[in-house]
């Protein structure tokens, strides 16, 4: 990747999402938004464009993507890498990176056989750790589900209020987390399962960000609340550690839902 459009993807995160907390699984997941731009280091970078088509999107400052099949594939925030070829998958091209395979099972996800600079593991600070050049698949999500974070609710998909524009009253009666304890009125669903990184959950109860009691209002089937912690860093008073709950509201993006209807 050009120095410049590093520097761009660099400074263009958000503090407060820098410092956001979850805990990764110990492997090849770290804590997304303070690994985005590390994650533009260790992998080779260079863009990756693959037949002649009109993109899906502006795809200039993105991270690493890969265009097929009408779809772009951006490398997973969580870098999701494996020492072999998932089972179910095939050779379906070549990118400058190198050959990528794709399954019908997980239209979603193309693999990228490529080279990395890390083992995929993260220090106590969320740091990759590196490690000599070596090549692994790196797991590539559609652009329209990388990075969200979904509970699936007897089949209907709720993401955090956070990004949402057509909730302007659920924003002004809750904002985009709640801090402290659960609010009146709310009760627990159950614990969600967990569907997986980089997934569409589905079913009775089900989460992508990791297994979490859910909790809901039964006045208002709009509004679902999901433990949280996160971390803010107000000016000379060092790092905060806040405790509450994630608001969630049922997905309205067509597009994405387009996807997985």
């Amino acid at each position: 990747m050009k120095a410049e459009l590093l520097l761009q993807a660099m400074s263009g995160l958000d503090d407060e999402l820098i410092l956001a907390a979850r805990t990764p699984p110990r492997r090849v997941h770290w804590v997304r938004y303070a690994a985005a731009a590390c994650l533009c280091l260790v992998l080779a970078a260079a863009a990756l464009t693959l037949r002649p088509r009109t993109p899906a999107l502006d795809t200039r400052d993105m991270p690493p993507h890969v265009e097929w099949d009408g779809r772009t594939y951006i490398v997973s925030s969580y870098l999701a890498m494996e020492p072999a070829l998932p089972a179910g998958y095939a050779y379906v091209g070549e990118s400058e990176n190198g050959p990528f395979y794709a399954s019908a099972r997980t239209p979603e996800w193309v693999y990228v056989w490529q080279e990395v600079y890390t083992d995929g593991t993260v220090d106590e600070s969320g740091t990759l750790n590196p490690a000599p050049p070596h090549h692994e698949y790196v797991r590539y999500v559609d652009s329209r589900l990388r990075g969200r974070d979904l509970i699936c609710r007897e089949g209907r998909l709720y993401e955090p209020l956070l990004g949402a524009e057509d909730y302007p009253d659920l924003l002004d009666a809750y904002g985009p987390r709640i801090e402290g304890a659960l609010p009146a009125g709310f009760v627990s669903l159950g614990t969600a399962a967990f569907s997986g990184l980089d997934t569409v959950p589905d079913g009775i109860l089900s989460c992508n960000t990791g297994s979490a009691e859910v909790f809901a209002d039964p006045a208002d089937d709009r509004v679902l609340l999901l433990p949280a912690v996160w971390h803010t860093a107000p000016q000379n008073d060092g790092e905060v550690e806040h405790h509450g709950f994630t608001v969630y509201v049922p997905c309205v993006d067509k597009a994405f839902l387009g996807m997985v209807e």
